[in-house]
This record gives structure tokens, C-alpha cells and sequence, in this order.
């Protein structure tokens, strides 16, 4: 997928596929191939994050159909409690956008060329700008706002956030194209209940159990993180280097598997089967496991994506 100028897109996905394995990356963003079935982890994530949208927009919320009953469970206690744990978010900040596309040119870090062939690409949670001081940010600063969903969370979660390039990179993008600085992030967590199910417990009693879970305040995790420049600068060049790899490896159409991310997150890899076949092309048509699929989909526009343009603008 181009970025409607010629130059291929490159997107923390893409990137974060290339450098766990490249034969992942030339399957989903050069032949752009996805596996049809959606591990459920995944649909209830995205299930979360529709919902978070939806209330950040002050929208009616259709939960999906497709949910196992057991994110069905997660989801409903998760739309019952979040409202009103976070009541005063209201008083706090000010959503300016909410599934912002951003985009923009990969600069060479030493000579502020941008690369020829290559642009970065993006979809951020939310922007905000906050209402009042807090820890460490005062009113008026512009925030990124972002969600994630989880099984677990301890201080260590936390600190690696501060390496996060994805984190890094929108912050950076985000300001460059509004000219504005952006003092941080305000990081949202959910945590998915661990419960299992009892013996002689039916699937209403275990659901019931898993949404009564998402009502505890311990679900819900939040950070306020600030980017060194010293950190913004760096990512500039870690952006243009994952570049460099990822335009080699096309021009010379060479995709090296990676054989140690086959299992990675305790579940076989999308594109196992296409790796370890003696004929991947017979077994993509063949096996009715895959599908074409656009590369960087999540960057194409949809209605009400952008909430408003700038802050201050009624939410």
C-alpha cells in the first residue's frame, strides 16, 4: 500500500514484523496475505478499543457478534465499569481526536533528506489536552492517548514504555504535524481476567464471575509518561535504519525466516504453514487458511475517525 505519492508505507506493524521475521513481513506487507481466522485474544482487543472509541466520541457502542461468551463477559463488565471509574476524565482532559491517521516523511538523521521510497504511517488511539496540572504535565498540554489490553502488568511493563518506539514514534509525528510540541502519554491499561473456569460451573456462571472481575479498580491501569528529546532524536534514527534493512531486503527480494518467532506469544506464527510447505503457492490457494488482505488496512479512512482538528473545539 502506497501513501498515495508512490512511497510504501512503513507502519510499527510492519516494522515490528520485520525485525521478529522478515519471511513474516514479505507474507502480510509485500504479498499482503493474512490468515483468515483471528486468534480471539485479538477480536476482543479490538472489540475494547471499538468501545473506548465510542465512548470517547460520546457514540452508542455496538458490541461485536463474533466474541467468544467469554470476551462477550470481559467486554460487558468492561463497558459496565470504565464510565464510571473514569467519571472525571471530563474535568481532566479534552479529547482533540480520537483514531488519528498520521503520516509523514522518513528523514535521514544525518543529512534531513527524506528517503525517496519510504514514508512512515500511523493510527494513534486519541490526542488529548489536559484540563488541569498533573504529575509532571500541566493544563493545556497535548497528550497522545493510547489503550492496551493485557493479561499482566507489574512496574517492569511500565518501565519498558519508556523504549517504546511505537510510543516515541507517533509523539514525534504527532509533532511534527500539528508544529506543536506533545509533553507525553497518557497510557491506558485493561487487564483481561485470568479466571478459569470452575468444575460443575456453567458458561453463564463463569461469564458472570469474569464480568463481576471487570468491575474491580485493580483492571484498570494508568500512566503518565513524558519522551526525552534525547529519546526522539534516537528514534529518528532507529526509523531510518529499520528503513535501510526493510528496502534491502525488498530490492533484493530476500525475506530470511526466522525460525526462533515461529511460537512467539505461545502460539504458532499466521504463516507457519506457508514456511514449512514445499509449495506455499499450491497451499495459499489450496488450504482456504488465507486471504488477500491491503497492507496497513487499519490507515484507511473511515468515517468519524478525527474527532476535531484542533483543541478547544467542542468534544
Amino acid at each position: 500500500m502506497g501513501n498515495g505519492n508512490g512511497k510504501t508505507i512503513l507502519t510499527n506493524s510492519a516494522i515490528n514484523a520485520f525485525k521478529s521475521c522478515a519471511r513474516k513481513y514479505y507474507w502480510r506487507y509485500v504479498r499482503e496475505i493474512e490468515a483468515m481466522e483471528r486468534p480471539e485474544a485479538l477480536l476482543l482487543g479490538t472489540a475494547i478499543h471499538g468501545f473506548l472509541e465510542a465512548h470517547y466520541r460520546q457514540l452508542p457502542y455496538t458490541p461485536p457478534i463474533d466474541l467468544a461468551p467469554k470476551s462477550q463477559a470481559i467486554l460487558k463488565g468492561v463497558r459496565e465499569y470504565y464510565p464510571i471509574l473514569y467519571l472525571d476524565d471530563c474535568d481532566l482532559f479534552e479529547p482533540v481526536a480520537v483514531e488519528k491517521i498520521i503520516s509523514g516523511e522518513i528523514l535521514n538523521p544525518e543529512t534531513g533528506r527524506p528517503a525517496r521510497e519510504y514514508s512512515y504511517g500511523g493510527k494513534v488511539d486519541g490526542l488529548v489536552v489536559l484540563k488541569k496540572d498533573v504529575e509532571g504535565s500541566k493544563a493545556g498540554d497535548l497528550l497522545l492517548l493510547e489503550h492496551k489490553t493485557t493479561t499482566k502488568v507489574d512496574e517492569n511493563y511500565f518501565d519498558r514504555l519508556q523504549l517504546d518506539s511505537q510510543l516515541r514514534l507517533y509523539v514525534f509525528f504527532l509533532a511534527r504535524e500539528l508544529g506543536a510540541p506533545i509533553a507525553g502519554c497518557l497510557f491506558n491499561v485493561i487487564l483481561k481476567p485470568r479466571l478459569r473456569p470452575r468444575k460443575n460451573e456453567s458458561e453463564e456462571e463463569y461469564g458472570h464471575r469474569l464480568r463481576l472481575e471487570m468491575n474491580w479498580p485493580e483492571m484498570y491501569q494508568r500512566r503518565f509518561l513524558r519522551f526525552s528529546d534525547q529519546r526522539l532524536m534516537e528514534i529518528q534514527k532507529e526509523l531510518w535504519d529499520a528503513k535501510t534493512l526493510i528496502a534491502k531486503a525488498r530490492k533484493e527480494n530476500v525475506f530470511t525466516m526466522n525460525s526462533a518467532s515461529c511460537f512467539d506469544w505461545h502460539r504458532r506464527c499466521d504463516y507457519f504453514d506457508l514456511c514449512a510447505s514445499q509449495d506455499p503457492e499450491a497451499a495459499i490457494k489450496e488450504s482456504g487458511l488465507f486471504q488477500h488482505q491491503e497492507a496497513h488496512v487499519e490507515l484507511v479512512t473511515g468515517p468519524g475517525e478525527v474527532l476535531v482538528e484542533a483543541a478547544g473545539e467542542p468534544f
